[in-house]
């Protein structure tokens, strides 16, 4: 119980950050932003310590697009401060959220 709730406090922070809809981030929606927002939230969840076969399951993909999903974030968080900036900010809230 305790993982699906660190999931579902980072995909409530990212939303937060990104402006969506939480639904929208653990959903399908091929949106730009939401797509972000999603690979961000797998990125955080990975980063606070979630395994990613439960990051999978909880998203409904495989385990190799959370990888690719994480290296991806990775490399944006590195190379765009903007990126950096937000993750940071939904880290902050992640962590306000208790």
């Amino acid at each position: 119980m305790e993982n699906v709730s660190l999931l579902d406090r980072v995909v409530t922070a990212t939303s937060n950050v990104f402006e969506v809809d939480p639904e929208d981030v653990r959903g399908r929606c091929r949106n730009c932003i939401v797509s972000d927002a999603r690979q961000m939230a797998m990125y955080i969840a990975r980063e606070k310590g979630e395994y990613i076969p439960r990051i999978a399951q909880y998203f409904g993909i495989t385990r190799q697009a959370v990888s690719v999903a994480n290296k991806r974030v990775a490399g944006r968080i590195k190379s765009h401060r903007p990126v950096k900036d937000r993750h940071d900010r939904v880290v902050y809230i992640f962590a306000n959220l208790g």
